[in-house]
C-alpha cells in the first residue's frame, strides 16, 4: 500500500476544525499549516508500527484507522484524532500500530520540521505542545 503526497498547502481553516489545533491563535494555525505535509492513503495503509522509530506527528484529517497494541485492538481513530510525539525529548518509538480502515487524508509534521519550527518559532511549538498535553 502506498501513500500519495498531495502537492497542495494545508488550509489553516481546516486546522481550526481539528481539536489539536483549535486552541491555537489564527496566526499560529497559519504557521503550523505551512509546515505540515499532506498524504492521501488507501484502506489498509500502516501509518505506524508498534516499536518502530517514530518520525512524525500524524493528524487524521479525513477517514478512519484502527489502533492496536500487542495485536489487540485498543481503539479507533477518526477525523481530528492524532498520534505521534511532539515532545522535545522522547523515546522516538511508536507505542502502537495504526492502520487505516478507509481511504484517509493525514497531516504530517515530521521530526526535522518540528525541530526547525522549534528553533525558528518556539512560541508556536510551545503552544502546540501545551494543547497536545490537554489531550493526553
Amino acid at each position: 500500500m502506498t501513500a500519495t503526497c498531495v502537492a497542495h498547502d494545508v488550509d489553516a481553516r481546516d486546522l481550526e476544525r481539528l481539536p489539536l489545533f483549535a486552541g491555537l491563535t489564527r496566526t499560529a494555525r497559519e504557521v503550523v499549516a505551512e509546515w505540515l505535509d499532506v498524504e492521501q492513503v488507501g484502506a489498509g495503509y500502516r501509518l505506524s508500527r508498534e516499536g518502530a522509530a517514530g518520525y512524525a506527528l500524524v493528524v487524521l484529517h479525513q477517514g478512519s484507522a484502527v489502533l492496536t497494541r500487542a495485536d489487540l485492538q485498543q481503539g479507533r481513530l477518526g477525523p481530528g484524532d492524532w498520534f505521534g510525539d511532539i515532545a522535545p525529548a522522547s523515546s522516538g518509538r511508536s507505542g502502537a500500530t495504526v492502520v487505516t480502515d478507509s481511504a484517509a487524508t493525514v497531516f504530517l509534521l515530521g521530526a526535522s520540521s518540528l525541530r526547525q519550527m522549534d528553533r525558528d518559532l518556539p512560541g508556536v511549538t510551545a503552544a502546540l505542545r501545551a494543547r497536545a498535553a490537554l489531550d493526553v
